[in-house]
């Protein structure tokens, strides 16, 4: 028992509100390595040690409960002992000893008196599984142990005899094994019971639904949990280890200061930020303070914070004005404090992202915008007043309809805005000569099928989409299950030439539709990369009402090289203006009908997507 730190086991179990309370003013000093240790045992044990224990165990709880554990511990020797106790009834091969006193792995150790009726039984990831919270069964991603109830993944895991180690910080290592004898009733050996009351005690007075992130310990335990998805399973952290690494402790320091949920709220979109996942987002259900827009678009253009939208009557600020200061402070401050944290897998998906978020905030509040243009310097108060769902998609879209005609021979789509309705305009597209995509944005309904109507050959592109078949801790020897879209030409084929204008608002599904126009060149992109983020979105909750969304699968370009951190990039670059924005002036859409008008001339030319 623990009795060395907390006086017997009664101070961990017996209410988590007096624990917190007593606790919620240490100062993290020596406690942040603790952690550290803590939390890379965490996911090692939650996610490869294979006993039923492990399996059983509510690990947003023991999350918590360890964290309450390690915090106190006085020195290296401490915390081993700590270490030890915590998880003795979770994982009892588990061992943890000083780095300058290593310990062969002893398979005797995980070997029954008689092997007969036992079977291997080991971690798969096909990414990661959550259980029912999101998935209820129906998600690709998927978590099972061998030889237990689940069907197998995939062929090959971790045989008997196969074990790990691992630094752990604070001079300490931990080594476990990767698989282990099980029989129909238990692996083997059982674990010891030895601390096993404590926790259920701890396990049964707490109430779960009354976990809240102005609670340090529940900080703490959702900053190690959220930290160990990244660690293990997002597939996108080769090159940021040592990055991620920081950033744990960071955020174990900076749960220490927190105070609100909100101030909670803004470590884990820290924490995240950090992984440069564009799909990263960390969500507070009935969050108050992020509910409504100014009713004005800015953006980056020319190094100046621009109003590009005007969304309300009576409004004396006009597009092509400079905004100088918000609310007294000067308005690149204010944008540079929300980059951290806002992802940056690409520069224009960060810059459309701070720019959108310096927007928003609590319903009615008034914000003073100081702004100039060629009358001086004026000042006005604006309301945010747009609600943050229809406001998303408005500031997002360039308000083009979903389809115009430019001239009789070029068609404009918007594919943003015409969903499912493409379907149906299929036949006519071969009446234009040349055809204008609009992809600044997300094609919602547009099926990829239509991507056939494009093409002239069947597509050989077979594995861009890797689902991660994870067998070892940190993503160590990673394989993967490829997928494609198996694309075969579609009639009627379109014989228009195809102009494609982008930026880094196409994300996910979009820069998938681009990567074929791209790797097939069946047209010309026009304006600025996309955001460079893509794969399936794989969400978990964790306590207090918390949402993290995150990307769980692999997707690179179709030659196999990489598209995260860089995406789909154009043929033809455009900058927006200020002139451009003052005059209303679409110059990504001027642009491509431009090259539309110069195809018609030069056919050869844009069907190679060359300019």
């Amino acid at each position: 028992m623990l009795t060395l730190l907390f006086c017997g086991s009664v101070f961990l179990h017996s209410a988590y509100a007096q624990t917190q309370s007593a606790t919620s003013s240490m100062a993290p000093g020596r406690s942040v390595e603790n952690l550290y240790s803590f939390a890379k045992v965490y996911g090692y044990v939650k996610y490869f040690h294979p006993s039923d224990e492990a399996f059983e165990l509510d690990w947003d709880l023991f999350a918590i409960y360890g964290a309450m554990n390690v915090v106190k511990a006085r020195d290296t020797q401490e915390l081993k002992q700590i270490l030890e106790e915590t998880f003795s009834f979770v994982a009892p091969t588990l061992k943890i000893f000083p780095a300058h006193e290593p310990i062969p792995f002893n398979i005797e150790d995980i070997t029954p008196p008689s092997k007969e009726n036992y079977k291997t039984v080991t971690w798969q990831h096909l990414g990661v599984g959550f259980g029912n919270h999101f998935t209820r069964g129906k998600s690709r991603f998927k978590s099972i142990r061998t030889n237990r109830k689940e069907i197998i993944l995939y062929v090959g895991h971790p045989q008997i005899g196969e074990s790990f180690e691992r630094d752990i910080g604070s001079g300490l290592v931990c080594q476990s094994p990767l698989a282990l004898y099980g029989d129909s009733e238990h692996t083997y050996p059982k674990a010891s019971q030895a601390m096993f009351e404590d926790w259920k005690a701890f396990e049964s007075g707490t109430d779960k639904d009354a976990l809240s992130g102005a609670q340090l310990f529940t900080r703490l335990g959702n900053v190690i949990n959220c930290w160990n998805v990244f660690q293990h399973f997002y597939p996108y952290l080769e090159g940021r280890e040592k990055e991620w690494e920081q950033a744990l402790r960071m955020a174990l320091k900076a749960s220490y200061s927190d105070q609100t949920v909100y101030d909670h709220l803004a470590t884990l979109k820290k924490l995240l930020a950090a992984s440069d996942d564009g799909h990263g987002m960390a969500i507070l259900k009935g969050d108050v303070t992020a509910q409504y827009y100014l009713p004005i678009r800015w953006e980056w253009i020319e190094g100046e914070l621009v109003v590009s939208g005007i969304f309300e009557n009576n409004i004396s600020i006009r597009p092509g004005d400079i905004v100088v200061a918000i609310n007294g402070q000067p308005a690149r401050q204010v944008i540079d404090s929300l980059r951290q944290l806002v992802p940056n897998p690409t520069p224009g998906y960060n810059d459309h992202h701070t720019a959108l978020d310096a927007l928003l905030g609590p319903e009615g509040e008034k914000v003073e915008i100081s702004y100039r243009n060629e009358t001086g310097v004026h000042r006005e108060t604006l309301i945010r007043s747009l609600p943050v769902k229809s406001g998303y998609s408005l500031l997002s879209r360039e308000g083009h309809p979903a389809k115009m005609e430019i001239d009789s021979s070029i068609l404009y789509i918007n594919l943003d805005e015409i969903g499912k309705d493409i379907e149906g305009l299929i036949p006519e597209l071969n009446n234009y000569t040349s055809i204008i995509f609009d992809m600044r944005g997300y094609p919602r309904n547009v099926p990829h099928t239509l991507l056939g109507n494009f093409m002239s050959e069947v597509d050989t592109s077979r594995y861009w989409m890797k689902y991660p078949q994870i067998r070892y801790p940190d993503q160590e020897n990673v394989t993967y299950l490829g997928k494609g879209w198996y694309l075969r030409p579609r009639t009627p084929k379109i014989n228009a030439n195809l102009v494609f204008i982008l930026d880094a608002r196409a994300i996910s599904y979009a820069e998938s539709f681009m990567s074929f126009i791209k790797h097939y060149h069946l047209g010309t992109i026009v304006g600025q990369p996309s955001a460079g983020t893509n794969g399936n979105i794989h969400p978990f909750k964790l306590p207090g009402n918390y949402y993290v969304q995150w990307t769980g699968l692999k997707v690179v370009k179709h030659d196999g090289s990489k598209l995260h951190g860089i995406g789909i990039l154009p043929d033809v670059y455009v900058n927006k203006t200020i002139e451009g924005v003052k005059e209303k002036k679409d110059e990504f859409l001027l642009k491509a009908i431009e090259i539309a008008k110069n195809s018609q001339k030069h056919p050869a030319t844009i069907s190679k997507g060359k300019h």
